[in-house]
């Protein structure tokens, strides 16, 4: 009874290592996903405040004129 208990916590062991290989691939390939969108938001948060200014500016010239 001892032999099968070996074999099947070795086969357990196995398995978990192997589903712990699996889960560090994906938080790495995760962190990085996310640090791509974070740079994306910011780009597109800086062009969206940049708009808006622009925006602000020509709408000021405009009133200027008047």
């Amino acid at each position: 009874m001892d032999k099968g208990q070996d074999v099947s916590s070795q086969s357990v062991m196995e398995a978990a290592k192997e589903v712990q290989g699996k889960l560090n691939t994906h938080e790495a390939v995760c962190a990085e996903r996310w640090k791509e969108t974070i740079e994306r938001i910011k780009r597109l948060e800086l062009i969206m405040i940049a708009s808006a200014g622009a925006v602000i500016v020509l709408m000021a010239g405009m009133l200027w004129k008047i």
